[in-house]
């Protein structure tokens, strides 16, 4: 469930863009002079899709942050959907136990399936800063017995 959870904060990349920040004095950033006083945005969403830190980023694919062993593999770069450094979200702990808390309990209660003859369409909505989940579509939640 953990990877699964850390494979959803991935894919989803909620926040596209981090917070602005202010560059406090020129930086020479490869081939590239970032001005003082530019304001800059991290874009979480293309680190989060880039092959060289997840390996077929466009597919959902939780397995890849557990070892050979099936044991959880906490990721150390690439993956930052609470932001990073000393901006980074006070409140992760809390909202990943309660994303685990809360999926754990639907999973164990509940099945979800499309419906026959439709499929669930996970790409997010259209609109600028966040990836806002499709919540026009069909889907079929069934009891666990």
């Amino acid at each position: 469930m953990e990877a699964f959870v850390t494979e959803v904060l991935r894919f989803s990349s909620l926040v596209a863009n981090g917070v602005p920040h202010t560059v406090l004095e020129d930086v020479k950033l490869r081939d590239y002079i970032i001005p003082k006083d530019s304001v800059i945005f991290t874009t979480t969403e293309a680190i989060h899709s880039d092959p060289s830190y997840f390996e077929s980023p466009e597919e959902f694919r939780p397995e890849r942050f557990l070892t050979a062993e099936g044991k959880f593999n906490t990721p150390r770069e690439g993956l930052f959907p609470f932001g990073i450094g000393k901006r980074q979200c006070i409140g992760e702990s809390l909202a990943r136990m309660e994303l685990f808390i809360f999926l754990t309990t639907l999973a164990q209660n509940f099945s979800f399936s499309s419906p026959p003859g439709k499929k669930i369409d996970i790409s997010p909505d259209e609109i600028p800063i966040i990836n806002k989940p499709r919540v026009e579509q069909d889907i079929m939640i069934t009891i666990r017995k």
